[in-house]
């Protein structure tokens, strides 16, 4: 297919209009790959990374009300994406402060020879009983319902490294500290991946250039900034020479 270049097809005779000619090339070349991934990808990618999102969102649905949390890769790849979603869904039901070890367990009444005591010599009366009970249901609910959120949406290795953990808290900090210690090492690697990916001539650009993407965003889901200026350059670079 023939494309009409918005600029002259020949270089002039200097060496300096020989530079800023191929300059305006390779601008050309860059903004025909943009458009044709925007073009490209806008439907199709969509329907091969959603089965993907699918398999890796956790459903939480204690009431008719759906939260849907990503699930932790074991590396800690997702941790930023993770985190903020995490903590608003369990905000959302009333667990900040389970999650944050701030809340308070409210204490029993002492038993005094079978007798329920409000305080010394004082009996408690059957509102009071009930009142109390209804408090220390509502905290044992909730922080069961906060681990349960936090061991159905980890890894088995992590399940089986904070199972025992006396808190919702404790394990939410076994798992941020687990997670932010494998999330620098890992972003090393994929920007190293992401720099060194080379498309060859006979390669699926298409395919080459969904990889680019998903290592893109891969970094960005670990807290990496990419410039689109600096994606730009890595998917120019990455590019064959007959590009």
């Amino acid at each position: 297919m023939c494309v009409s270049l918005p600029f002259v097809l020949f270089p002039h005779s200097s060496s300096h209009c020989t530079v800023v000619y191929y300059l305006q090339v390779l601008e050309y070349i860059l903004s025909v790959v943009v458009s044709t991934l925007s073009i490209l990808l806008s439907t199709d990618f969509q329907q091969v990374m959603s089965p993907v999102v699918a398999m890796s969102t956790a459903q939480y649905n204690p009431t008719s009300q759906t939260l849907s949390i990503p699930k932790l890769a074991d590396d800690g790849s997702n941790w930023v994406d993770y985190e903020i979603k995490a903590r608003t869904a369990m905000g959302s039901k009333g667990l900040s402060r389970h999650l944050a070890g701030t809340v308070i367990k409210p204490k029993p009444f002492e038993i005094d020879n079978g007798v329920i005591m409000f305080e010394k010599n004082k009996p408690a009366t059957d509102e009071q009983i009930d009142a109390k009970e209804k408090r220390l249901d509502e905290y044992e609910q909730k922080e069961y319902l906060a681990r349960h959120i936090i061991l159905t949406t980890v890894s088995p290795r992590l399940v089986a490294s904070i199972k025992s953990k006396d808190t919702a808290a404790e394990m939410w900090n076994a798992v941020k500290a687990n997670a932010t210690a494998a999330t620098e090492l890992h972003q090393i690697d994929t920007l190293q991946r992401l720099q060194q990916k080379k498309c060859g001539e006979t390669d699926d650009m298409k395919a080459h250039l969904e990889e680019l993407i998903e290592l893109r965003d891969k970094l960005i889901g670990m807290g990496a900034t990419i410039q689109d200026s600096q994606f730009r350059m890595i998917i120019l670079s990455s590019l064959p020479p007959s590009y």
